[in-house]
C-alpha cells in the first residue's frame, strides 16, 4: 500500500506532453532534487514513474491516503513535539531558570543594599 493517492489529479504534468524514462529526459537545466527544466528560470519537472511523463508536484499533501498523513504528518510532527518535550526535560531547564531568576533577585537585593548605604553615607557627610 503506498502513501500517495494513485493517479492524483493534483499533479500536474508539462505542456506539451513530454515523454521521458529518466528525469533528465524533462529538461537539459538541472534544478536540484532530480528536477529538471528546459531553461532556467522554468518550471521544474520530474519524471513521474507511473505514467512516464514529465510532471511537478511529485509529492504533496493533498495526494497523500490515510497512511501517508499519519506517518508523514501525526507521527512525524508528534515525534517532534516529543523530542523537544524531552530535550527541555533531559537538560531540567525548569529548575536552571529558577536558580537563575533567584540569583537575579540576590543581585537586585544587594544593589539596593549598597545603594541604601551610599545615600546613607552621602547623607551623613
Amino acid at each position: 500500500m503506498s502513501m500517495y493517492i494513485s493517479d492524483c489529479p493534483i499533479r500536474s504534468y508539462e505542456v506539451p506532453d513530454r515523454a521521458c524514462n529518466v528525469s533528465s529526459d524533462c529538461g537539459p537545466h538541472d534544478c536540484g532534487g532530480g528536477f529538471y527544466s528546459q531553461n532556467p528560470g522554468e518550471d521544474c519537472f520530474t519524471c513521474f514513474e507511473n505514467s512516464g511523463r514529465c510532471s511537478e508536484e511529485a509529492e504533496t499533501f493533498r495526494c497523500l491516503t490515510l497512511i501517508g498523513w499519519t506517518f508523514t504528518v501525526v507521527m512525524t510532527y508528534t515525534g517532534f513535539a516529543i523530542f523537544f518535550f524531552a530535550m527541555f526535560w533531559n537538560a531540567n531547564l525548569v529548575s536552571k531558570l529558577a536558580k537563575i531568576k533567584r540569583k537575579w533577585s540576590d543581585l537586585r537585593k544587594q544593589q539596593k543594599q549598597n545603594a541604601r548605604k551610599e545615600s546613607e553615607a552621602a547623607s551623613e557627610a
